[in-house]
């Protein structure tokens, strides 16, 4: 679909600017004071501050590849001969929940030191992840014995850059990283950060689910034409792609207005093909608007927003 490549391209030239300004952040943005708190920490030694706060970005920089990636195979289907709405919901989800992610990592209005958290739960669960498959998965003892080893050395270099790692009951798992008294919970609450990061898309979450578990409450009740499909599943895209630009651009300081007109013209292309008559609230009026009603806590169901 040609407002898919379209987006897909925005974004990279949108996460590729924000890469660049990571390295070398505009005065006065959260990025910049992000880097000079770190730089300043007593723990900040040997670099392994900053260079935690270095791995939340590249952690965040592989969300984003999987979401584009996301992005194409729901190209894919939805370009696909026979209509496949099951798959393609459960796509948008993946990409919905990938720049969720993002955005809990970006957020341009955390103190550096929660960002530092955030950074270290990022690059703790990376290296942890695959311990309970290797568990499960027979002849893999060896590699086992490799990512614990990796555990261990992950946990150390984390407490040497002044982090507190707090420990279930059992003292085996890592529940919740402490930077400075500001403490981010290793698993992740996605109803809350749907909530806070993602007002107006939130529900593609849990409809995204009845796709990804073909739970019959959800498929029992599909129905709609092609061009429905489409715009149902690009639009959530659109919205969720405007809220990591405004997290991940805000954060390194640059401004965000060029994109989101542009990606509001794709949109309101989209909204043009819905029946007015269906769905009277779509997006015809200009981003602000469309962006303030998005965000109030009181909205009239749009349709293709579930």
């Amino acid at each position: 679909m040609t407002v898919l490549r379209q987006q897909r391209s925005a974004m990279d030239l949108a996460m590729a600017t924000a890469r660049d300004a990571f390295k070398d952040p505009v005065a006065g943005s959260p990025c910049a004071l992000d880097h000079h708190w770190c730089a300043t920490q007593p723990q900040n030694l040997d670099g392994e501050v900053t260079g935690l706060l270095s791995v939340g970005a590249n952690a965040g920089a592989e969300l984003l590849w999987a979401a584009r990636e996301h992005s194409v195979a729901l190209e894919r289907l939805l370009e696909a001969p026979e209509l496949l709405p099951i798959p393609t919901t459960s796509l948008v989800r993946s990409i919905h929940e990938a720049l969720l992610e993002v955005c809990w990592l970006s957020d341009p209005d955390v103190p550096p030191a929660r960002r530092l958290a955030r950074a270290a739960v990022a690059f703790l669960t990376d290296v942890e992840g695959n311990a309970d498959p290797l568990r499960q998965t027979p002849g893999q003892e060896a590699k086992l014995l490799e990512v614990e080893q990796a555990s261990q050395g992950a946990r150390e270099l984390l407490k040497r850059a002044g982090l507190t790692l707090r420990l279930n009951n059992a003292g085996t798992r890592v529940t919740g990283i402490e930077c400075a008294e500001s403490v981010e919970p290793v698993k992740l609450n996605i109803t809350d950060l749907n909530a806070k990061y993602m007002p107006g898309t939130e529900l593609m979450w849990t409809l995204g689910s009845g796709g990804t578990h073909s739970r019959r409450w959800f498929t029992a009740g599909l129905e709609g034409d092609r061009g429905t499909l489409a715009i149902w599943a690009v639009m959530p895209v659109l919205d969720s792609c405007d809220y990591v630009v405004d997290n991940v651009l805000r954060y390194v300081g640059l401004p965000r207005t060029e994109f989101h007109r542009r990606a509001h013209v794709r949109r309101t292309m989209l909204s043009r093909r819905v029946r007015q008559d269906q769905y009277p609230n779509e997006a015809t009026g200009g981003y602000a608007e469309y962006d303030m009603a998005r965000r109030s806590p009181v909205r009239t169901p749009r349709g293709i927003h579930p």
